[in-house]
């Protein structure tokens, strides 16, 4: 049955473990339930493991460090000694957490990376503490390192993982991450088959032990297809209780992300769909200088995107830490679709993510436009939530952040097909890192042509380049600014 949720993720490390100098408080301990208390967040989800160890007393598999006493890093020092420190004062690491959301209020889940070996076969150690588990490695190509779920023994040991979090804990729910790899299986072998088995017996096991089952996916059907992931079975035997569609690697905030096809495919089994809202707007990974969070506006953007898309709820992580208000305040809103639909917004296109290409989910930026590509409409499409017809918005802003243009270009750009040339548009430099001769920045206050309501349209044409400038110009960012004002706009 569907439920709405509200979901925060910690993954045990970044902002907790390996930053809280051991022996750990209690009050520290706490803190990763603690301080997204008071927010509408009702569900804290809980990244169990990483593959070279689970943040908890295992009895079937590895904790973090098991065989391993001489650290060069010290957050991984932490991480052991921190545990170490708790369990030493009566306190299973887990359990401590589990016990801390139920007194808040809040849902408990068990989150486990498919891909985590976590005591599997212990082969190698590095310098770093991680161990290398060959033996029931995929073993070629992309992935290579990763566990080949051809396996037996590998299936036999993540039903043994997660029966151990729905037996010896009290999770309300468990929760299986595909998608930190779209490797499973050998290239030329991926068997869904297979997949769909290991799925059912985990289920089963949680189920019976009256705990809900949440799977993360990827966002297009291509890809889940592509990494043996039959989710059309998965809801016809009634597996999951809901899918949180996502990637990583590419964790920018994607108020377009395509997901429609599952919202659909889940809500005729009656199975929730959760939106990820990703951490950052900006990545070095898209060739940004920098990671950039968002600003509220940007997640209010997509929180609307996603609720019109469909979603039961939203869930997020790796919110700039330590979280202060701006951040609960971001966290209380994600609760509340009401509560957002009339404050400002900025929908803000996502950069390529070119490992996809052929997935289903490439990116229109950046848009390189050539010189022998004069005349020439690139399309860029976009989602708004808002309706723009609402006499409450004060403004509507178009920027477009344009690499190697100079004032003499002639662009032309249409907006669902209108021309934007009646439109004011103001010039400055690109700002931020960026030298301020590698382009402009064009802020269009879009008074006459505006967006509409669902999918919109941007068109833009070189139509002539100064003489002996002959480079291509770039639509490097995109951004659309929704304002409102207190009271009604218009004529007096």
């Amino acid at each position: 049955m569907r439920k709405k949720r509200s979901i925060y993720y910690n993954d045990a490390r970044h902002y907790y473990l390996f930053v809280h100098e051991p022996p750990i408080r209690l009050e520290e301990a706490y803190m990763p339930i603690d301080e997204v208390a008071g927010t509408a967040i009702d569900t804290f989800a809980y990244g169990v493991s990483r593959s070279d160890g689970c943040f908890y007393p295992s009895n079937v598999g590895r904790m973090f460090g098991d065989g391993f006493d001489n650290w060069r890093f010290a957050q991984h020092w932490r991480t052991r000694r921190n545990m170490e420190s708790l369990i030493e004062r009566g306190y299973d690491p887990l359990q401590l957490l589990i016990d801390r959301a139920h007194e808040k209020g809040m849902e408990f889940i068990a989150s486990h990376r498919l891909t985590d070996y976590v005591g599997l076969e212990a082969k190698k150690i590095d310098s770093w503490g991680s161990i290398h588990e060959p033996k029931y490695s995929i073993g070629e190509g992309e992935g290579s390192e990763q566990p080949d779920f051809a396996y037996k023994e590998v299936r036999d040991h993540k039903i043994a993982i997660f029966n151990e979090l729905c037996t010896r804990y009290d999770p309300d729910g468990i929760e299986l991450d595909f998608a930190i790899s779209q490797h499973y299986f050998k290239p030329d072998k991926v068997d869904s088959d297979i997949m769909t088995e290991l799925v059912r017996k985990i289920s089963n096991t949680a189920r019976d032990n009256n705990k809900y089952v949440g799977v993360r996916v990827f966002p297009t059907e291509q890809m889940n297809i592509h990494a043996g992931l039959d989710i059309e079975n998965w809801l016809k035997q009634d597996l999951i209780d809901y899918f949180l569609p996502m990637l990583y690697g590419y964790s920018i905030l994607d108020p377009n992300m395509p997901f429609e096809w599952l919202v659909e495919k889940a809500h005729e089994a009656d199975v929730s769909v959760y939106g990820m809202l990703q951490p950052y707007v900006a990545m070095h990974e898209t060739g940004a200088p920098e990671n950039i969070y968002p600003d509220p506006e940007h997640f209010r953007a997509a929180m609307s995107n996603y609720w019109e898309k469909g979603v039961d709820g939203l869930y997020t992580w790796f919110m700039d830490w330590p979280l202060k208000e701006i951040q609960r305040m971001t966290l209380t809103e994600i609760g509340d679709k009401e509560l957002i639909a009339g404050r400002d917004k900025i929908y803000c296109l996502s950069p390529s993510h070119n490992s996809f290409i052929g997935s289903g989910y490439e990116a229109a930026l950046p848009l390189e436009i050539k010189v022998a590509d004069k005349g020439i409409k690139h399309k860029i499409p976009f989602q708004i939530a808002d309706n723009i017809t609402s006499n409450r918005i004060n403004e509507v802003i178009l920027e477009l952040l344009v690499g190697n243009l100079v004032s003499g270009d002639h662009l032309e750009i249409l907006l669902n097909g209108k021309s934007l040339s009646s439109e004011s548009v103001t010039r400055s430099y690109p700002g931020g890192t960026r030298n301020a001769y590698n382009g402009q920045r064009l802020r269009f206050n879009l008074d006459n042509i505006r967006p509409c309501k669902g999918n919109n349209n941007l068109e833009i044409s070189l139509v002539k380049r100064p003489n002996g400038l002959e480079g291509s110009v770039s639509i490097e960012k995109v951004e659309i600014g929704i304002k409102y004002g207190s009271y009604p706009t218009g004529l007096i």
